[in-house]
């Protein structure tokens, strides 16, 4: 039984890694044609007029598919309140879209009207993901990953295709709609079999009992989108559409990267954990099998990708993206922190549900978006801000390693060690690819800059791949 749990669990994890790949793939691929046919301001306009949207990719779907997997055994009542939940957040966020467009209409100008149509005809898509919220929990909770990756892959690829479409008919920021809006459309027609037998549960009752559930998921995801659209909003109105439309892409990129490397860990790791949560033994070994492959991956190849896209975007790009010279690795070490404090908190929130630690995240967003906005009014560079951002995120990790402990003290101090030597090691091997270069006095060609890259992110991956090789193998440790 164990064995074939395992070899489930591996087929589970890699069609995970395929949902994220493929489609985040493509999606690089489209995103870099698109930053080639727009320009950044309308990445702004769209980042701003797509402020309703994000908030229901981050708190509405993520709060209730994570909902769905952490319910023991959710009964037809359940989920048909959930789903009502789902729907009647959905409906505000489309309310919240429409109205924001009546806004700019009056209130924009003439050269910025634009973001007042983005945002109407934007106003569709969070009802479509609320309805592809409970399909997803569901599939997630049966580690059904294959679908999701075919839904990923199909939808990202028909966005794509109509995002560049409309890109080449010079249609500017609706190219970035239309990718969005076919996106939703084709996932809700993939998910719809799942989970239409369900009634809606329309229960005041039922409703509040998920009040602290939902406050646990929803707050880490309300953080989320303080960081991200929070940031770009800020930026929009002190620094122009411009800025704010680069560090929308930088923060795409990176998210891309995060996905890649990371992401499909994080959501395996959800159903894996609550399928173990009985067993305290088993959970703790699968966390750190879980950790030992994620510090493995994320560490060496996020560096990589770093410096990669440090060298390479601007130069595929052109000058009008040269911001990203200074916001790129910052991102990335960013997500290092975060990839190791978002394991622990899902262990801890799968488990027993944490209220405070969920809290925790609200002050991580909000000194995150007061530090960058700090580092990129005040000193007028991305870089300086893109380091505000990475540090951040440190100001949570003793809360969070403070209730760790009381599942595992091993655990705990292992997640303030390893978060410590991630930034160590960044950074000296950031230092070491700065010295190596500056070292030549001339400018060097791009073959002999990969190979620095290839050669400092090799170094990082084989010492953690030597440092975990016992868990990496699926032996627990003594």
């Amino acid at each position: 039984m164990t064995r074939s749990s395992d070899v489930n669990s591996r087929t589970s994890l890699a069609w995970a890694y395929a949902q994220a790949w493929v489609g985040k793939g493509a999606s690089a691929l489209i995103y870099m044609a698109l930053g080639y046919l727009l320009q950044p301001a309308e990445f702004g306009s769209f980042a701003v007029a797509s402020t309703f949207v994000v908030l229901s990719e981050m708190f509405v779907e993520q709060t209730m598919a994570q909902a769905v997997i952490q319910l023991p055994d959710p009964t037809p009542q359940q989920l048909g309140s959930l789903r009502f939940i789902a729907l009647l957040l959905g409906s505000l966020c489309a309310l919240g879209s429409v109205v924001m467009s009546l806004f700019f209409f009056q209130t924009t100008q003439a050269t910025e009207v634009s973001i007042a149509w983005y945002a109407l005809e934007l106003a569709a898509c969070p009802i479509l993901i609320a309805m592809n919220a409970i399909p997803i929990g569901l599939y997630r909770r049966a580690m059904d990953y294959k679908t999701l990756a075919r839904r990923t892959a199909v939808a990202t690829i028909a966005g794509g295709v109509a995002g560049i479409v409309v890109g080449v008919l010079q249609g500017g920021g609706h190219a970035l709609v239309a990718l969005s809006l076919t996106y939703q459309i084709v996932s809700y027609w993939i998910l719809r079999h799942r989970g239409n037998d369900i009634l809606l549960n329309p229960s005041w009752r039922d409703a509040r009992a998920f009040y602290t559930l939902m406050l646990v998921n929803g707050q880490p995801k309300a953080a989320d989108f303080l960081e991200s659209k929070g940031l770009e909003l800020v930026v929009a109105q002190c620094m122009g559409l411009p800025a704010a439309g680069a560090l929308s892409y930088a923060s795409r990129v990176a998210q891309t990267l995060f996905t890649f490397l990371a992401s499909p860990s994080l959501d395996a790791a959800w159903g894996e954990f609550g399928r173990r949560r009985q067993d305290q033994g088993q959970l703790l070994g699968t966390y750190q099998r879980y950790q030992a492959l994620l510090s493995t991956t994320t560490l060496g190849l996020f560096f990589a990708l770093a410096l990669s896209s440090y060298q390479m975007i601007p130069a595929v790009l052109g000058s009008k993206w040269s911001v990203l010279h200074g916001l790129m690795p910052f991102l990335c070490l960013a997500l290092i922190i975060r990839t190791k404090l978002y394991l622990a908190t899902i262990l801890i929130q799968v488990t027993e549900p944490n209220v405070s630690v969920s809290t925790a995240a609200m002050v991580r967003a909000i000194l995150c978006l007061v530090l960058t906005m700090t580092g990129g009014l005040f000193f007028r560079d991305a870089s300086v801000a893109g380091i505000a951002y990475a540090l951040a995120g440190l100001a949570i990790v003793p809360p969070t390693g403070k209730h760790l402990a009381e599942l595992s003290k091993r655990a705990a101090t292992s997640l303030l060690i390893g978060t410590a030597g991630a930034m160590l090691v960044f950074g000296l091997g950031w230092t070491a690819y700065q010295a190596l270069r500056h070292a030549l006095h001339q400018p060097i060609s791009s073959v002999l800059d990969g190979a620095i890259i290839a050669a400092l992110s090799g170094a990082m991956l084989a010492a953690a791949a030597f440092r975990h090789r016992a868990l990496l193998r699926g032996v627990q440790p003594p």
